[in-house]
């Protein structure tokens, strides 16, 4: 439907050109391929990986997945784990190496671009479908996240696959299009339904549009196994997380079962000016990218012109309506925000053969030269933005260090009790990286009788202190009751890493 765009020229892209720049934006991503887990948010990515780990040393079990932060208990449900038992799977193939997960999740992030393609190529042609695939491919979100041992493309591949067959099954009418839409709406809504039912109303939009929403709606009882595989998940996973210790002693801990709050906020935080002014930084840096704002702009103004733009404007609201029902989850983390890329694409698209097609700039015979320059603008700007905002490694580098330092020196069955700052009981950095299962005391509200009910009825076996020289106050007397097993200064840095063993039989005291 490239008629439909404002604006006379039309821009081709040739097969080897655009394979081309997909190769080198995918590319990119290799010189971040290591087995460093970086930030941001490497804490989730480090839970993700953990789950990976426990699949590939004991077994697959989705229904028992395991964090290393809970002591020997470990089951803690955060999403249904497929994506981290497939990725379990091909440890075993290729061996426990970072790079594997990553590979897999890069893969997962390439099926969600291809179904991007396919749902812009429905709506505009072939042309704007591979602008707005290349542009998808280089928003920042997309440089970080789709390398990262994180879940999130995985979701969004079931997402993009569930709505591009829904839009070709509302369209055609034809039933391989409204089982295949079924099967991936079923696991995208069992990994991340947030990632998946706002698109509804872009799709109801369609129904509307191409007069097909009654011969649709016989079709509506394939919606019906997804919502019950994920009442039956989340209510599975609540009552499995309410099984978890009362451990009230500890700050911050809380079992998983009751999650209303950190799913959906308050409503003061939505009331909150600068809430909405922080998510708006995020969506123009993160998602859009400096150098798409103007794009973005003129795409959203353009976009007015075009028949596809109640299916757009459906498919925006839908995206509001997901940003106010999981604010307080999108105001936390900034990967939250990768349901808006590929409007954002979308939108940059738009605008760039919007500026290329002004009149003036035809007068002035640069069509073409603005066209691919603007091109070229938003994916480099994209991919500079993003090694300047992502890819942090220096404090992990040290929590690496400090994990392969306690692996060295406890057995594989122990359970240490690990102070480093302000870690709380749910951070699982250094954990993971030492291949053990623990807890962490946070060093602002340290106390003897945490760990000594840690060590009494949880068995807990080490205790870790991470400071630039042997403890003092409270937990310096703590542990002068205890037996210094390992004292380890950590490169390039004033940091030491001691490690006590830890018995109750020694009665210690506060």
């Amino acid at each position: 439907m490239d008629q439909d765009l404002k604006g006379k020229l039309d821009f081709t892209l040739p097969n080897r050109v655009f394979i081309t720049l997909v190769v080198m934006i995918l590319g990119v991503r290799f010189l971040h391929f290591g087995e460093l887990i970086d930030n941001p948010h490497a804490w989730r990515q480090c839970d993700t990986a953990n789950y990976i780990f426990d699949f590939f040393k004991n077994g697959i079990d989705i229904f028992e997945p395991a964090v290393c932060w809970m002591g020997a208990h470990k089951t803690v449900i955060l999403e249904f784990p497929l994506p981290e038992a497939m990725v379990a799977v091909f440890y075993h193939v290729f061996g426990e190496h970072h790079w594997v997960a990553r590979m897999f999740f890069l893969l997962c992030f390439c099926g969600a671009a291809y179904y991007f393609f396919l749902i812009i190529l429905e709506l505009f042609g072939k042309t704007r479908a591979r602008v707005a695939t290349l542009i998808y491919l280089s928003l920042p979100l997309s440089m970080f996240y789709s390398r990262a041992i994180h879940i999130d493309f995985f979701a969004v591949f079931m997402a993009h696959g569930m709505f591009f067959h829904w839009m070709k099954a509302v369209k055609n009418q034809e039933a391989k299009h409204w089982i295949a839409g079924g099967l991936f709406t079923t696991l995208a809504f069992l990994v991340k339904a947030p990632y998946a039912f706002f698109l509804a109303l872009p799709l109801l939009m369609m129904a509307i549009q191409e007069k097909q929403f009654v011969k649709s709606l016989k079709w509506t009882f394939l919606l019906m196994l997804p919502i019950i595989l994920f009442v039956l998940w989340r209510s599975y996973a609540t009552g499995v997380n309410s099984l978890a210790p009362d451990w009230h002693y500890l700050e911050a801990y809380r079992k998983f079962d009751e999650n209303t709050f950190w799913f959906f906020g308050t409503l003061e935080q939505r009331l909150s000016l600068w809430n909405w002014l922080r998510l708006g930084e995020r969506l123009a840096f993160d998602v859009v990218g400096h150098a798409g704002v103007l794009f973005v702009i003129i795409g959203f103004f353009q976009m007015w012109w075009l028949k596809q733009y109640p299916f757009l404007l459906a498919w925006m609201l839908g995206l509001l309506v997901y940003l106010c029902t999981f604010f307080n989850l999108n105001l936390v983390h900034d990967y939250y925000q990768i349901p808006f890329l590929p409007i954002a694409s979308t939108l940059i698209t738009i605008g760039i053969f919007s500026l290329s097609g002004n009149a003036m700039v035809v007068r002035m015979n640069i069509s073409r030269f603005a066209f691919f320059g603007g091109l070229g603008i938003v994916i480099l700007g994209n991919i500079t933005n993003a090694e300047l905002r992502y890819y942090k490694t220096e404090d992990q580098r040290v929590l690496q260090e400090i994990g392969e330092i306690i692996e060295g020196t406890t057995p594989t069955s122990a359970l240490p009790v690990i102070t480093y700052n302000d870690f709380d009981v749910r951070n699982p950095q250094i954990l993971y990286r030492a291949r053990r299962n623990g807890w962490s005391v946070p060093l602002r509200n340290w106390n003897a009788e945490a760990i000594n009910l840690l060590t009494e009825n949880e068995g807990a076996t080490h205790f870790v202190f991470v400071g630039p020289g042997p403890p003092d106050g409270a937990i310096g007397k703590f542990t002068r009751r205890l037996n210094l097993i390992n004292s380890t200064k950590l490169n390039n840095t004033y940091l030491k890493v001691f490690i006590w063993t830890l018995s109750y039989q020694d009665e210690i005291e506060n």
